[in-house]
C-alpha cells in the first residue's frame, strides 16, 4: 500500500506497479485523500485502460490489479465510488 497526500500521478502508479509485480502482494493499493492527477484520471476513466493495473497473471485466473483509490478524511475509510481496480475485499 502506497498512501501520498498530494493528488495521484502515473509516475507514483508505475513505481508501485514496478513493486508489485516484484513482490507479488496479495493487495496492491494506491490511496489519496486529494484525489487523482488529470493525467491519471485521463489514462484509467476516459481511456479505460484498467489492464496497465494488472501486475500478476496466474493462468486460468483474472489477473491482480493495483487498486487506485481516495482515502474519505470524514469516514476513514476507502471512497468505493471511485475507487478503481479490481479488488476482491
Amino acid at each position: 500500500m502506497e498512501c501520498k497526500n498530494t493528488k495521484l500521478t502515473l509516475a507514483q502508479l508505475s513505481q508501485l506497479l514496478g513493486y508489485s509485480r516484484i513482490a507479488q502482494p496479495l493487495y496492491s493499493f494506491l490511496i489519496s485523500p486529494v484525489g487523482f492527477s488529470p493525467t491519471l484520471v485521463s489514462l484509467l476513466q476516459k481511456y479505460r485502460r484498467h489492464d496497465v493495473l494488472e501486475y500478476l497473471w496466474e493462468p486460468g485466473k483474472i489477473p491482480w490489479q493495483v487498486a487506485v483509490a481516495q482515502w474519505d478524511m470524514t469516514t476513514a475509510n476507502l471512497n468505493r465510488n471511485n475507487m478503481i481496480g479490481r479488488i476482491g475485499i
